[in-house]
């Protein structure tokens, strides 16, 4: 079969995608637990995407159309139905860590205010806001932005000692 599925048949292309988005859904690419159908569908999407920029068509959707194919379709709404309703979070606006930072800031702050107040403005501008960070390309001195990684954290704990 080939791989970005040009030329393959309807029903062959229909059982590999949602073939493929089972899996995605039982949790078989990621950490092992089944995850809700926006993953699934933000998958199935990007690797659409991804095909359509290198050959032209996106074999997951309606050939001269936006909507997914019949099948998927219905895959997705009943994953949506099985699914718990959404639980709505408030953002963090920008005066919470300037407060916290300016809490650490005052005359008679703590170490730990001063800690507090610092952490919160790297993990609220840098960690949360984007989670991205930009490197230097290899071929030319452009730059491109690479997904933050958990692996690209290190913290430090203190020992008995206090060190």
């Amino acid at each position: 079969m080939d791989p970005y599925l040009q030329g393959v048949e309807y029903t062959q292309r229909v059982r590999a995608i949602t073939g493929f988005a089972a899996r995605v859904r039982r949790g078989a690419y990621g950490r092992g637990k089944r995850v809700q159908a926006g993953t699934v569908i933000g998958a199935i999407t990007s690797i659409g995407q991804e095909i359509a920029l290198a050959c032209g068509e996106n074999p997951t959707k309606i050939a001269w159309s936006d909507r997914c194919l019949p099948r998927l379709q219905q895959m997705y709404d009943g994953w949506r139905k099985e699914d718990p309703a959404t639980t709505k979070q408030l953002p963090v606006e920008a005066d919470v860590p300037e407060l916290l930072a300016d809490r650490g800031l005052r005359a008679l702050a703590t170490e730990r205010d001063r800690a507090v107040g610092d952490l919160t403005l790297i993990a609220f501008y840098y960690l949360l806001r984007i989670g991205e960070y930009t490197i230097k390309g290899n071929r030319n001195e452009s730059k491109q932005t690479v997904q933050f990684k958990w692996e690209d954290m290190t913290f430090f704990k203190k020992n008995r000692n206090g060190q």
